[in-house]
């Protein structure tokens, strides 16, 4: 192969390369630059619309907190009030409840800025605490006593969650 100045080739004049897709895809091929240009239009009008309804899950998740552990309150003074004189019924009850108090306590501290879960939280473990330690001697057989012992680690758990909200826990 002989390389010499003569048979190299002409250098060729130095292109600006494309500003953008759209411009390099109408110089290369018009008709595909028009479908791409609706295809983004599209997309934009979809992602706008996306953009605009954007839900707020934090508020979302604040307020079934709230309805949440406020419904655990009043379940806790029925319970109180309705005569109950099975203890193991009220084991299974409390159990219940502690666990769900200890999940929306969970759910809540990740909103930690409504003082209205706090307090609510905080009188809801204190009366399913009071409520626990009334019926656990009363209970003949250990095997029932286990419903009280995971009501109340359940309702340790909402008490440190509690505390992530900046709440004081007395134990």
């Amino acid at each position: 192969m002989d390389i010499t100045p003569s048979k190299l080739p002409e250098p060729q004049a130095a292109q600006k390369p494309p500003v953008s897709l759209t411009d390099y895809l109408s110089a290369k091929n018009p008709e595909l630059a028009k479908k791409t240009a609706i295809i983004v239009d599209n997309l934009s009008t979809v992602l706008s619309a996306i953009k605009a309804s954007k839900v707020d899950w934090s508020a979302q998740r604040q307020t079934a907190a709230i309805e949440k552990v406020a419904r655990i309150n009043e379940a806790v003074q029925t319970l109180k009030m309705s005569g109950i004189v099975d203890p193991k019924m009220v084991g299974r009850i409390a159990e219940r409840l502690a666990k769900e108090l200890a999940q929306a306590t969970k759910d809540a501290s990740s909103d930690a800025s409504n003082d209205t879960i706090k307090q609510s939280a905080r009188a809801a473990i204190d009366a399913l605490r009071k409520l626990v330690q009334e019926n656990k001697n009363l209970v003949p057989e250990n095997r029932d006593k286990n419903r009280f012992d995971s009501a109340e680690k359940s309702l340790r758990r909402a008490e440190q969650n509690l505390g992530g909200l900046g709440v004081s826990v007395s134990v």
